[in-house]
């Protein structure tokens, strides 16, 4: 039986950071959601009881802590970007995607220049 060598070396992902928890409000009720983080699953079927399509807005935070002398792309991961629309720390991100991770079905959109050391902010707005 004949073995295949890797033709290359495969760099690992460093950091993976996946968003468990959110903040969320919901434009089109009279409930505007939760003012305290919480767990994204809740946030699904509380939307999913509802029986229809609502406006709906996620917030996330997070803390980077890197060495700013090294260059390094970041990006963040979805399925469907072209659904939302995408900010870091109040400004606008392209939510075209300059590839995929994994799957072709996780979109990645370029963060680049838009984080910063320490606290940083997502929103997620539904636009469909």
């Amino acid at each position: 039986m004949e073995t295949r060598k890797p033709s290359g070396l495969i760099r690992p992902n460093v950091t993976l950071y996946g968003f468990r928890t959110s903040i969320y409000r919901m434009s089109n009720l009279f409930d505007f959601g939760s003012l305290k983080p919480k767990p994204i699953i809740f946030i699904q079927e509380e939307l999913l009881q509802i029986g229809y399509p609502v406006r709906v807005e996620l917030e996330f935070e997070f803390q980077i802590e890197y060495n700013y002398t090294i260059a390094r792309e970041m990006h963040l991961v979805m399925e469907t970007p072209d659904k939302l629309q995408i900010f870091i720390n109040d400004s606008m991100v392209s939510s075209h995607s300059c590839g995929w991770w994994r799957d072709v079905s996780f979109k990645k959109i370029n963060l680049g220049g838009f984080l910063q050391h320490g606290r940083n902010t997502n929103f997620l707005i539904n636009i469909h």
